[in-house]
C-alpha cells in the first residue's frame, strides 16, 4: 500500500547548486531548511552528491536556479566526467566554471541552446526546461517528432503521466527554486527508465528526418538492484529487455546502493519512507498526516475527522490477512497509536495494528466520541492531547488509522559547548517521570556531537527535546520570552507585553506551574516551538519595579493628594506623589508623617507621574510590624543576630541601608549578595536597643526561604555600619613577579578566586598555592597579607566554626534531591543559592580519567565557578576523585552549605 502523499517532516540538509561548491556538512546543520521545504529530496540528493551545500552551510531554498546551475545538477545526476568535455560546446556566452557542465549536457543530448552559439545560462531555468532535461535522462524525447510541434505541452503532458511534478510548486513557465529543483530531481530518480521502440519508417526530406510510430517502453530487469527503489513490474507488451521489475533511474545509476523502503515508520511511529545509501540511513520521512494538532484535540474532533464509517470498518468489517503459509499476519483495517515513539496502551491493551475483535468500545471511546469535548487519548499517559502536544492523524488509502503523540520536554545547558570533546553538558528540567503516569526513563547529563548538532549552544541555554521511548531523539533551541507581566491566570497562562502565553500540558510542575507573578514585574518564560510555556525562569523576575515606602502625608491644600518618601532599589531616594495604594486606606491628617504603611511595594507610574503602589504579600509593613535586630552580619545566610524574626539571604538578596536621615536626606547604600553585606551593630552604651528591618521574600512568595529585598533603618549615632572582608580566598598559582620601584620590594602576583570570582591578587610575600584561606588582611597599599594560621589545610579532616575541611582518595561526589554527599560520609544541603566551585589541579601522575574531566588536558589548572548542584553531579558523579573539599555552612551546627570548594587532583572512572 502507498500513502496518498508524503510530506517532508525532518530538518535535514539542502544543497547549493553551483560549480564551485564544497561538500555540505551534516544534514541537520542547514539552519535555513525548514520542515516546509522538500527535506526528503534535499537530504537524498545531498547524500548522493547531486546537490551539495555552499561554503556557508546554507541552502537558500527560495533562491532561483539558472540554466548554468541546472547543467551542474544534470552532470552530477548522470555522473558525467565533465573534465573530458571542456571546450567542446558551441556556446560563447557560458562562463568558464560552467562550460564543462554545459558541454557535457549538450554533447549527450540533455540540453540545447537558445541559438546556435548562445546558451542563455544566466537565465533562470523554468519548470518545463528542467523537466525536459530530466525526462531525456530517463530516455524520453529522443526524436523531434515526439514534441508534435509544442515541446512545452509534450513535456508537461508526459511528465504528468509519470507523476514527475509531485510536490513541485512552480508552474510550467515559472522559474524554479532550488527547493523545487531538488524535488523534481528526486521524482526523476524514482521514475522508470524507458527506451524508444520504433515501429514505423523514417522519412527524410532534405536535411530533415521525420521518425514515425515511436513508443517508449519501460526498461525491466530481474536483477536485485531493480527492486531497490520500487518493485513495480513491467508488462510483457510494453517492456524491453527481459521480463521483470521496472528499472528506476536511481536503481540504474547507483546499482542498488540507493534504497527506498515504503510503509515503514520513523522514530515517533509516523508512517513514512526510509532512504538508505551505501548501507547508511539517510533518513525516514513521514507521510502527509490527515491532520496535525498542537493544541488540545477532542474526541469529538477526531470522530468528525475520521468518520463513523471508517471506525466501523475497523470495528466490524476488518478481515484477517494471512501470510504465504496461510497464517494470520494482520487485519485488513487497523488502528495504531504511538506515544513518544512507543505503542500506546489502554488498560493493558497494546494498540499495535489492532483490528476486528480488538477495537472494542473502550478503546474506541478513548479517542473517538461524537460531540465529546474531552481530550483525545488516555489520561495520565504519554498519549493524550493537550497544549504543546503534537498530535498527528494518519489515514492511508487502505483505511488504516494511525495516531501519533509527540511530547516536548526541556533541558538546559550547564556549560558552553566543549569543542575539544564535541560534547555539551546539560540538566534535564522536565522528563516523562516528572508527570504522573508518563513512561520514559531519561537520565542524561551530556549530549554528544555524533548524535546531535550541539555546536551553537552556550551555558544556560534552554533546549527542547523529544524522545523515542527511553532515548532522546531530537533537540531544538528553545525560545525565552521576556516582558512585563500584564496579567496571569495561575496554573494556566501569563500575559507579557500584551501577548498571552498559555501553559503547556507538560509545563514544569516543580517550580513553574504555580508561579504567582506580580503585575508590572519583568518575567521570562521558556516556550516551545508553538509558543506554549514549558518553564518559568523565576530568576528573571525583576526587582526593578519595587520601592520602599518610608512615610506619607496628605499634601497641603489638596485633601485627596498624598506625597511619600520612596527609596528605590538602585539606591536613589525621591518624593513621590501617590495615585493609589491598592487595598489601603490613607490617613488624611496633615499634622505628621504617617508610618503605618512603611514597607516594600511594587509600583507603576501614570502619565501624571503619580505612583500606583501594591503592597508585597510576603513581607512586613508598618513600624509596629518591623523586625527588630541588634546586629547584622555580612557573609551569613542568617544575617540578623538577636532579631525578632530569622531572615535568610543569598547571593541575590538586595540590602538597602539608610544611615543618613529620612526623606530626601536619606543616605542610602545598596549591597547585593550576603557576601557583600556590611556589619551593623549598636553601641552597647547607648539607649538605642535595636534597629528596624523590613523585608520581602524571594519572588514575593510566602513559601520562600530567602529574602529578595531588605531595608534597614540605621539612622542614628548609636548604630554603626562597617565593611567586612570576612570572605574566602583561594590562591591558585603565581602568575608573575615584579619589583615595586617605590619600595624596591618584590611583588608576587597570584591567580586567585575571591568570593567565587576569578581575579588576581598581589602580595609582598610568597603565598601557598592551591589552598583556601578563610581570613586575610589587606595593607594600606592594597597588598594581601596571609599568615600560616589563615590557611585552611591539614592532614586531617576537621571542622572549624562554620568551615568543614576533608581530604579524600577515590571519593565519590554526588548531588541528588538537594543533598550533596562527599566521600560517602558527609552530607550537606544544597540550594540554588549555594556557591559551588571546582578546581581541577592534576597531579603529575594523574590518570586518563582526569584528562577526560578537563577541557584542556595540557592546562596546569582549570576552574569552574558558580556551578549548580546538577552540573556538579554531571561533572564528577561518575568518577572517584582524589583531592580536598571545603564546605562553608551557614552556621556552626548547620548542614546548609553556602560555599563549596572541591579541589580535584586525580580521578578514576567508576565502573557501571
Amino acid at each position: 500500500m502507498r500513502n496518498l502523499k508524503r510530506v517532508l517532516s525532518l530538518g535535514m540538509t539542502a544543497a547549493m547548486i553551483t560549480g564551485l561548491m564544497v561538500v555540505g556538512t551534516s544534514a541537520a546543520s542547514y539552519a535555513d531548511v525548514s520542515t516546509e521545504d522538500n527535506v526528503e529530496a534535499i537530504s537524498v540528493l545531498e547524500e548522493v552528491g547531486i546537490m551539495v551545500g555552499d561554503e556557508n552551510g546554507d541552502f537558500n531554498p527560495d533562491q532561483l536556479v539558472t540554466r548554468n546551475e541546472m547543467a551542474v545538477v544534470m552532470s552530477n545526476l548522470m555522473e558525467y566526467n565533465v573534465a573530458t568535455y571542456s571546450g567542446t560546446s558551441p556556446f560563447t556566452d557560458v562562463p568558464s566554471w560552467a562550460e564543462p557542465y554545459v558541454a557535457a549536457c549538450w554533447t549527450n543530448g540533455i540540453t540545447a541552446g537558445t541559438s546556435a552559439t548562445t546558451y542563455g545560462g544566466d537565465q533562470s531555468v523554468t519548470t518545463a526546461q528542467a523537466a525536459l532535461m530530466l525526462m531525456k535522462a530517463l530516455g524520453y524525447f529522443q526524436y523531434d517528432s515526439d514534441f508534435n510541434g509544442d515541446w512545452q505541452l509534450a513535456t508537461i503532458t508526459q511528465g504528468n503521466k509519470i507523476s514527475l511534478f509531485h510536490d513541485v510548486d512552480s508552474g510550467v513557465r515559472e522559474a524554479m527554486t532550488r527547493n523545487d529543483v531538488a524535488q523534481l530531481v528526486l521524482n526523476t530518480l524514482e521514475s522508470g527508465m524507458v527506451e524508444a521502440n520504433k515501429s514505423g519508417q523514417d522519412i527524410t526530406v532534405g536535411d530533415i528526418t521525420i521518425t514515425n510510430s515511436v513508443e517508449y517502453e519501460y526498461v525491466t530487469s530481474q536483477e536485485p538492484y531493480a527492486r531497490a527503489i520500487d518493485t513495480l513490474r513491467g508488462a510483457s507488451a510494453t517492456s524491453i529487455s527481459t521480463q521483470g521489475y521496472i528499472v528506476e533511474l536511481g536503481e540504474k545509476l547507483y546499482d542498488g546502493d540507493l534504497r527506498r523502503t515504503e510503509n515503514t515508520t520513523d522514530a515517533y511511529g509516523r508512517p513514512g519512507t526510509q532512504w538508505v545509501y551505501n548501507l547508511d540511513e539517510v533518513g525516514t520521512y513521514a507521510d502527509a498526516p490527515l491532520a496535525t494538532y498542537t493544541d488540545k484535540v477532542t474526541k469529538g474532533d477526531l470522530y468528525s475527522l475520521v468518520s463513523k464509517s471508517r471506525l466501523d470498518d475497523i470495528d466490524r468489517k476488518g478481515q484477517e490477512v494471512k501470510d504465504s503459509d496461510n497464517n494470520f499476519d494482520h487485519y485488513e483495517y487497523t488502528f495504531t497509536v504511538y506515544a513518544d515513539g512507543k505503542f500506546a496502551e489502554v488498560d493493558g491493551a497494546v494498540l499495535d495494528h489492532i483490528g476486528k475483535g480488538e477495537f472494542g468500545e473502550e478503546i474506541r471511546n478513548t479517542y473517538f466520541v461524537s460531540n465529546s469535548s474531552a481530550a483525545a487519548g488516555a489520561e495520565k499517559t504519554n498519549g493524550v492531547s493537550g497544549k504543546g502536544v503534537q498530535t498527528e492523524v494518519y489515514l492511508d488509502d487502505d483505511g488504516n488509522i494511525t495516531l501519533v503523540y509527540i511530547n516536548t520536554y526541556l533541558m538546559q545547558a550547564t556549560a558552553d559547548y566543549n569543542e575539544a570533546k564535541d560534547t555539551l553538558s546539560v540538566d534535564l528540567i522536565t522528563t516523562p517521570s516528572d508527570f504522573e503516569g508518563l513512561i520514559g526513563n531519561i537520565n542524561v547529563n551530556q549530549l554528544n556531537g555524533d548524535d546531535f548538532d550541539i555546536t551553537g549552544y552556550s551555558e544556560d541555554d534552554y533546549i527542547l527535546y523529544t524522545i523515542d521511548g527511553n532515548t532522546i531523539e531530537d533537540i531544538y533551541p528553545a525560545t525565552v520570552v521576556t516582558g512585563e507581566v500584564d496579567a496571569y491566570s495561575k496554573t494556566k497562562s501569563v500575559t507579557l507585553d500584551g501577548t498571552q502565553y498559555d501553559y503547556a500540558a507538560l509545563i514544569d510542575t516543580e517550580e513553574s506551574k504555580d508561579t504567582e507573578y506580580r503585575v508590572g514585574d519583568t518575567a521570562a518564560v521558556v516556550v516551545d516551538k508553538n509558543g506554549y510555556v514549558l518553564y518559568v525562569d523565576s530568576a528573571a523576575i525583576s526587582l526593578g519595579n519595587y520601592l520602599f515606602l518610608n512615610g506619607y502625608i496628605a499634601e497641603s491644600g489638596l485633601a485627596s493628594s498624598y506625597i511619600a518618601n520612596g527609596y528605590f532599589t538602585d539606591g536613589t531616594a525621591a518624593t513621590i506623589t501617590i495615585d493609589e495604594i491598592v487595598d489601603k486606606t490613607l490617613d488624611s491628617s496633615r499634622d505628621d508623617t504617617h508610618h503605618e504603611l512603611d514597607g516594600w511595594y511594587s509600583y507603576s507610574v501614570n502619565s501624571d507621574d503619580e505612583y500606583r503602589l501594591v503592597a508585597c504579600e510576603a513581607g512586613n509593613h508598618g513600624n509596629n510590624n518591623a523586625v527588630t535586630a541588634t546586629k547584622l552580619e555580612g557573609n551569613k545566610v542568617s544575617f540578623l543576630t538577636d532579631a525578632s524574626k530569622v531572615l535568610r539571604g543569598n547571593s541575590d538578596t538586595v540590602l538597602i541601608v539608610n544611615d543618613g536621615d529620612e526623606g530626601k536626606s536619606a543616605d542610602l547604600t545598596v549591597y547585593t549578595g550576603i557576601s557583600n553585606f556590611p556589619e551593623i551593630t549598636i553601641d552597647k552604651d547607648s539607649s538605642t536597643k535595636s534597629f528596624n528591618v523590613f523585608y520581602m521574600l524571594k519572588d514575593d512568595d510566602k513559601n520562600s526561604s530567602y529574602v529578595s529585598l531588605v531595608y534597614v533603618n540605621a539612622v542614628g549615632d548609636a548604630i554603626d555600619v562597617a565593611g567586612s572582608i570576612d570572605s574566602l580566598l583561594f590562591v591558585l598559582d603565581e602568575d608573575r613577579q615584579y619589583v615595586d620601584s617605590a619600595d624596591n620590594e618584590t611583588i608576587h602576583v597570584y591567580n586567585a578566586i575571591l568570593d567565587g570570582e576569578e581575579t588576581t591578587i598581589e602580595s609582598k610575600s610568597a603565598i601557598g598555592e592551591y589552598k583556601l584561606y578563610n581570613d586575610y588582611s589587606i595593607d594600606g597599599d592594597g597588598y594581601y597579607e596571609v599568615s600560616p594560621s589563615d590557611v585552611v589545610v591539614s592532614d586531617n579532616d576537621y571542622t572549624v566554626d562554620d568551615l568543614v575541611y576533608a581530604r579524600g582518595d577515590d571519593a565519590n561526589v554526588t548531588v541528588s534531591g538537594g543533598s550533596m554527599v562527599l566521600n560517602g560520609e558527609e552530607t550537606f544541603v544544597i540550594s540554588d543559592d549555594t556557591q559551588i566551585n571546582v578546581v581541577l589541579v592534576p597531579d603529575e601522575d594523574a590518570g586518563s580519567a582526569m584528562a577526560d574531566i578537563m577541557t584542556d588536558r595540557a592546562a596546569d589548572w582549570e576552574i569552574y565557578l558558580g556551578l549548580t548542584g546538577k552540573r556538579l553531579n554531571s561533572m564528577l558523579s561518575n568518577y572517584g576523585v582524589s583531592g580536598e573539599y571545603y564546605v562553608q555552612t551557614e552556621d556552626d551546627d548547620s548542614d546548609v552549605a553556602t560555599v563549596v570548594y572541591i579541589v580535584v587532583r586525580d580521578a578514576v572512572e567508576i565502573a557501571d
